[in-house]
């Protein structure tokens, strides 16, 4: 579609269909049971860490890489460049909701299942 991957409403309705949920999803997680024991991160220490940042781009990488592939092998198939462009916003929306899924604590599993 003109070197456009999304259309304005398919990033609208990304945002509001998949993102948000997710999101809302995460802030309903319970808080570390210790919070309030941790002391708070020094003043000149980065809000993201290097790790964090390589994980974020690695993620991002993925995350184009295979919406791009997808797109272009539908692309290839079927010459409705409509087909296509929906083949890549499910994939992309399932992208976004495993990473939501992946992001819940980088130093806790939590469980709720789980009763120590």
């Amino acid at each position: 579609m003109g070197g456009i991957p999304f259309t304005t409403t398919m990033i609208l309705w990304l945002n509001f269909a998949i993102t948000v949920p997710v999101a809302m999803a995460l802030g309903f997680d319970k808080p570390a049971p210790d919070l309030m024991e941790h002391k708070p991160r020094p003043l000149r220490q980065p809000v993201l860490s290097r790790w964090q940042w390589i994980r974020i781009v690695f993620l991002g990488l993925i995350i184009a890489a295979g919406t791009l592939y997808i797109e272009n092998a539908y692309q290839a198939v079927d010459p409705v460049p409509l087909v296509a462009t929906t083949m890549a916003a499910t994939v992309f929306s399932l992208f976004n909701i495993f990473a939501g899924i992946t992001v819940r604590s980088e130093t806790n599993c939590v469980d709720p299942g789980y009763h120590p």
